[in-house]
């Protein structure tokens, strides 16, 4: 059973997804699971690493409707709106925002050119960055004037 709250009380796209002109391939997972070992060792020498996050029993790219029709399995098990798998980028900024995550990582995490446009973006999830900047400096100058 897979726990699907978190992507439901994650924002949904308000501004659309970010413009992307690029791939970028982000570490998400070092390790395989003991089933994605064992296939990739029932493989042999036919197994093909190519470092994919999405891959068949022989380290192949999987179609893409093969993965679209997975996703929908799961958005429509979850009892989610339609989203799209790309909302999973949003919801994965969003939710590292939420946490206090630098926004520089975040921007690096989705390949912007800028910290601005990742700000520009996402700083409404993160609200209490001015009062956490604010009680960091008023702890900071207390401490000094002990």
């Amino acid at each position: 059973m897979i726990n699907t709250d978190w992507l439901r009380d994650a924002l949904l796209p308000e501004h659309g997804p970010p413009d992307d002109t690029y791939w970028k391939a982000v570490p998400i997972w070092c390790g395989e699971s003991p089933e994605e070992l064992a296939e990739r060792l029932a493989a042999g020498t036919a197994y093909e690493d190519k470092g994919l996050v999405f891959a068949d029993a022989l380290g192949r790219p999987l179609h893409p409707h093969t993965l679209w029709d997975a996703w929908r399995c799961i958005v429509k098990a979850a009892n989610l709106p339609r989203l799209r798998f790309h909302d999973l980028r949003h919801a994965h900024a969003s939710l590292l925002m939420a946490q206090g995550v630098h926004p520089n990582i975040v921007s690096e995490r989705l390949g912007h050119s800028s910290v601005s446009i990742t700000l520009d973006i996402y700083s409404h999830v993160a609200p209490n960055l001015q009062a956490d900047a604010a009680a960091g400096l008023d702890a900071l100058l207390k401490r000094g004037k002990a």
